[in-house]
């Protein structure tokens, strides 16, 4: 009788405890992990899908995170969050950064040295590329891209080594443990890993649901890429290294805004963080990397008077204005950060230049104009501003040459005047 009642306290103490932490309130600290994975479907945008995962790493132990909202941070910041536990995930109520990594800039600036580590696995042991490919597309290919679209002032250089076939089955799909088991296999075969800023895991495809993946951020940055060695694909994952997030659109139906839209998680065809095409980021999307608007980069117009302004082709590397931006909204109690408007012009010229074989495309006619968001301010909106147009593939996106947008909440009309091959002029009016 004395053994039962001792066993009955246990387990009611356990249960106690049990519920307890299983319903645990307070406050958590540690450093942010965001997990990206990229759902890729070819020639359909619209079913392509991302996803984050969050984590807070307290030391060696992983707690997965529950947003409300993306917070708009990157991997390496460290957090103190006030919130709920179950006992499996935490989910934030309120959180503050204590000690934020430096923003992309200047970390996206200069040389940037990468590792390309190529493995496979027990059950899997193809090898789909040679060294030579991989090394030609990295450390050539996109090398060049980065070096364009940043006007010349970051590219990728390093090495890639493998095929290195890891202690491990294919499945489940775990990217942190071929993170891992990559890394010990380069270092036993006499790889510095200190040496790179940059890994990126390459292996046969296998059981994980997307194509590639990346931390947002990070220091050293990583991403995995899922047997689709393609330059989208690889370049794509890169930009998230950088902390870029996706470049989307807004579709409000037969208005370019309104109180009914639709977020399209790909929707910017022109640029690389969007449908698959290896175009120039947008202007946004450059302005975070500090490739616009920054130290010696070509510089933005933050236009607030009423003017005619002229903008030059985002592609070409001059001293010209290559983006006029204006406050769309300010920050308000839930939207911690303003709204812009960012235009640029667009020409078929260097990664741009398939713009001039799109036959059904406006853009060459017009500007383009982005908005971002207001919580974290990490994610662009091409905005249409031709609503209401057959042509559902956002070819037609552009403000032509001669029609004018009017924002009334924002007392802004953006007026796109005239254009040629080297510079458009756009006339900016601020009413009440």
């Amino acid at each position: 009788m004395k053994k039962l009642l001792v066993a009955c306290l246990l387990v009611g103490l356990v249960g106690m405890l049990s519920v307890g932490f299983s319903h645990k309130e307070g406050d958590f600290e540690g450093e942010l992990e965001i997990f990206h994975e990229d759902h890729f479907v070819r020639g359909a945008a619209e079913h392509s899908k991302g996803r984050d995962s969050f984590y807070l790493k307290e030391g060696e132990k992983r707690t997965p995170l529950h947003f409300k909202e993306d917070p708009g941070l990157l991997t390496g910041d460290t957090v103190r969050i006030k919130g709920k536990h179950d006992g499996t995930i935490l989910t934030v109520e309120s959180l503050e950064v204590t000690a934020a990594l430096p923003p992309p800039v200047p970390y996206s600036f200069g040389e940037q040295r990468t590792l390309a580590i190529l493995v496979n696995f027990t059950d899997n042991t193809s090898k789909p590329y040679s060294l030579s490919t991989v090394q030609n597309l990295i450390f050539g290919q996109i090398s060049a891209a980065y070096y364009e679209q940043s006007y010349g002032q970051t590219w990728l250089t390093g090495d890639t080594v493998g095929w290195y076939t890891l202690p491990m089955s294919s499945s489940p799909c775990n990217a942190r443990a071929i993170a891992t088991a990559a890394q010990a296999a380069a270092t036993a075969h006499g790889v510095n890993l200190a040496a790179y800023g940059r890994y990126i895991y390459v292996f046969p495809r296998i059981s994980c649901p997307w194509a590639g993946s990346a931390f947002l951020g990070g220091s050293p940055s990583q991403a995995w890429i899922n047997g689709n060695l393609t330059p989208f694909v690889v370049s794509h994952e890169i930009g998230h290294t950088f902390g870029l997030y996706h470049s989307a659109s807004l579709d409000c139906g037969l208005t370019t805004l309104g109180p009914t839209c639709t977020k399209s998680e790909y929707g910017d065809w022109m640029d690389t963080m969007g449908r698959p095409r290896t175009g120039h980021f947008n202007a946004y999307q450059k302005g975070r990397l500090g490739w616009l608007g920054y130290g010696e980069s070509p510089p933005t117009t933050y236009v607030d008077t009423d003017g005619l302004y002229t903008l030059e082709p985002l592609e070409t590397d001059t001293n010209g204005v290559k983006a006029l931006v204006m406050l769309k909204e300010a920050p308000a109690p839930g939207y911690p950060y303003p709204a812009w408007y960012t235009i640029e012009y667009r020409q078929a010229l260097g990664l741009d230049k398939s713009l001039g074989t799109t036959a059904t495309t406006n853009v060459l006619r017009g500007v383009v104009i982005h908005t971002n968001s207001r919580v974290g301010a990490i994610k662009s909106y091409l905005l249409d501003m031709s609503p209401g147009d057959p042509l559902s593939d956002w070819h037609k996106c552009a403000l032509e040459f001669g029609k004018s947008f009017h924002d009334p909440v924002a007392g802004i009309t953006i007026t796109a005047v005239s254009g040629n091959e080297t510079q458009a002029k756009v006339q900016i009016t601020f009413t009440p």
